[in-house]
């Protein structure tokens, strides 16, 4: 189903690739695919999320009036933070913290 989500969002950013709002769509399923991964112990969690934040970033770069869009942002940083704290490996979650901050 994530899967399919993240085909539709590509679909529609192939349409308009600085509509910032499919942009985000398609980050938003990345990560979302990162964290059913990550639920699910399986591996490529980190590499999908970290791609999803790639789409949202360039979406808040577009869209530098909304602060919603730099908010999550922070929020998937702040995830992968807690993720990384989880793993004991404290030096990469202080960096996701540390970007969460910056994009808040």
């Amino acid at each position: 189903m994530v899967q399919e989500e993240i085909a539709a969002a590509e679909r529609l950013v192939q349409e308009d690739k600085q509509n910032a709002n499919y942009l985000r769509s398609l980050g938003n399923a990345k990560c979302g695919l990162g964290l059913v991964r990550r639920d699910g112990k399986k591996p490529g969690w980190e590499e999908a999320i970290r791609s999803g934040l790639i789409e949202t970033q360039r979406a808040a770069l577009i869209e530098t009036k909304k602060p919603d869009y730099l908010n999550e942002v922070g929020e998937w940083r702040s995830y992968l933070g807690e993720q990384f704290e989880a793993d004991y490996d404290k030096d990469q979650a202080l960096k996701e913290y540390r970007l969460a901050l910056k994009a808040y």
